[in-house]
């Protein structure tokens, strides 16, 4: 006898917690009943493995070893009624047959990662002298704000959001273009000027002027490459940037530094204080003598016309005081507050991303560890670490009504579901980890969501969150908020490696207002493209709350997303410009 729909629903999800190793005792022993007593059972447990398997070695993830594969282990029990139980001969021989076909997969795709890889340190070392020195790109940060750029060499164009890797130049003909250092520091570049990344924590300003803002660096992310460059003459951790006739490191502070057609430099101190070192110093005497400059001071290295004269530095000229830098970018004004930077950390005038919420118990999620999945408790959980979330649950029509707000609102419309939810709620894109499924997409209708100036908040069915629309107005007086707007989608396809499921898989969307549904979309999928939200909002309107479910249909195919997760208000307001944290 076949399994009925719901012992499928059943398996389903007790062969995902197998197969991702996170099944108890109890459910090894409930799957070895349900495959002791049906055949179709042991037939899909053997497409399960298959499917995992492709799925862990896939294009997304692949492995830098060949796979080893690694069955669920489970204590088989063995019944006289029928031959297809686990651990019996006749299923034996079809999991061996396809874990000799897995493995030759597995060898397959090692081999062209291997010679993939090959193939990419050779196109990104063309300036390294053997196979031992070649690296792969490193990042040292994004770019995070542009105005008006034009480009004296179009090979160095570049957009907001884009990553910085280590030795890129930039060649800015006109307009401004700040760099967001992991570290946490900030240089502003100003048109025309040449500027190459050579460190962490650091870079080579050929000619034009840039601006410095050096944050604490106790407070930022640790930097994910060298701490200084091999080019530079002055080795510290501390910021330098490099000129042709001056080093200057920064001693905490916000300083400027311009390059004349001459090579002649300017340095400008706004906060704290610098060290300026005529370019050649360090090398002629073995240290860095040089001049400190405190906030409100300048001076000038000027070029010489003899290579055996150190170039040399005056303090305080008028050139030097009469150069104008910007200090800040333009900053724009937008009609908006995006909750994905809320869900982030953020404000909602920023771009925060990569965090996420834990929907069964509030904790705030610095970075997915695994295959995460859990288990409803059929209760509201409160995000104390994030003051304009309310909270999040895990809706199950099978729990009864369901709080949606800490009002205590509650909706008993939501479809039975397993109770059982993957992965967080998470802004920006779903990062892929290592061994588990692959990163799901942000493309709906040709739009990726995923970056600047767009923005995702990803929640696999089954979750909710529920934002505080009263705090985010205390926190932006004057602003009126006029409407919620997202483009909603469901982006995982149904098909892997080119079959189709063979049974329906859909998701759904939900939007209340106080507890009062505002907006649903049921049993979609990722034919259906964008599904446009908007639903109006009042001045007494207090909590925001959104969620998915799995259509009642399992967890399969439910990647479902809010594109551009947006409260749009009648008047604009400063964007704060947090930089992005991806």
């Amino acid at each position: 006898m076949s399994a009925s729909l719901p012992e499928n629903r059943e398996l389903d999800r007790l062969l995902d917690r197998v197969l991702d190793g996170l099944h108890t005792d109890r459910d090894a022993r409930r799957l070895n009943e349900i495959l002791r007593s049906d055949i179709d059972a042991c037939r899909r447990y053997v497409a399960y493995v298959e499917l995992h398997g492709r799925l862990s070695w896939g294009d997304g993830v692949r492995s830098e070893t060949p796979p080893v594969i690694s069955l669920p282990p489970l204590s088989p029990l063995h019944s006289p009624l029928s031959p297809f139980f686990v651990g019996g001969p006749v299923f034996s021989y079809m999991v061996a047959t396809v874990v000799l076909c897995l493995m030759l997969l597995g060898a397959w795709a090692y081999k062209i990662n291997y010679e993939r890889n090959i193939f990419t340190a050779d196109n990104r070392s063309s300036t390294t002298s053997g196979p031992l020195e070649r690296q792969q790109l490193v990042f040292i940060g994004r770019v995070t704000g542009m105005k008006d750029c034009r480009w004296s060499d179009p090979d160095t164009h570049t957009i907001v959001g884009a990553s910085v890797p280590l030795d890129r130049e930039y060649a800015l003909a006109l307009g401004l273009m700040e760099i967001t250092y992991q570290s946490g520091a900030k240089v502003i570049l100003e048109g025309p000027c040449t500027y190459k990344v050579e460190s962490s924590a650091g870079g080579f300003l050929e000619r034009g002027k840039l601006t410095a803002n050096i944050r604490p660096q106790s407070s930022k992310l640790k930097a994910q490459s060298l701490d200084f460059s091999s080019l530079s003459t002055h080795h510290s951790p501390l910021f330098v940037v490099r000129t042709p006739t001056a080093v200057v490191t920064d001693l905490g502070t916000e300083f400027g530094v311009a390059v004349d057609k001459n090579g002649n430099t300017t340095t400008r101190v706004f906060q704290g204080s610098v060290r300026v070192v005529a370019a050649g110093d360090v090398v002629a005497t073995g240290g860095a003598r040089g001049v400190v400059l405190r906030k409100n001071e300048s001076a000038l290295v000027e070029r010489t016309n003899s290579s055996d004269i150190l170039p040399k530095i005056v303090m305080g000229v008028a050139a030097a005081d009469t150069v104008k830098f910007i200090r800040e970018l333009p900053q724009p004004r937008r009609n908006f507050i995006d909750l994905a930077d809320i869900a982030a950390g953020g404000d909602g005038l920023g771009w925060r991303n990569q965090r996420g919420v834990d929907p069964s118990t509030g904790a705030i999620i610095a970075a997915p560890i695994g295959s995460f999945g859990a288990e409803g408790d059929g209760r509201y959980h409160l995000v104390e670490g994030l003051p304009l979330v309310d909270g999040v649950f895990v809706p199950d029509g099978r729990q009864g009504p369901v709080q949606l707000d800490s009002a205590g609102h509650v909706f008993a419309g939501f479809p039975e579901t397993d109770n059982f939810t993957w992965g967080y709620i998470w802004a920006g894109k779903y990062p892929t980890v290592k061994n588990t499924i692959p990163s799901p997409s942000c493309w709906l209708d040709g739009v990726d969501y995923s970056g600047i100036p767009h923005s995702v908040l990803c929640m696999p069915a089954c979750k909710g969150v529920t934002f505080d629309i009263d705090a985010i107005r205390k926190m932006n007086p004057g602003a009126a908020l006029r409407r919620f707007s997202a483009a909603a989608g469901n982006t995982e396809p149904r098909t892997y490696e080119h079959v189709p499921l063979r049974k329906r898989v859909s998701a759904d969307v939900w939007v209340f207002v106080d507890g009062k549904l505002r907006f649903s979309k049921t049993d979609f999928n990722s034919e259906d493209g964008a599904i446009p939200i908007i639903v109006p909002l009042q001045p007494t309107d207090r909590f925001l709350t959104l969620a998915t479910t799995d259509a009642g249909n399992s967890g399969e195919c439910d990647w479902t997303m809010f594109g551009d997760p947006r409260l749009e208000i009648s008047e604009k307001i400063t964007d704060r410009k947090e930089e992005p944290s991806r």
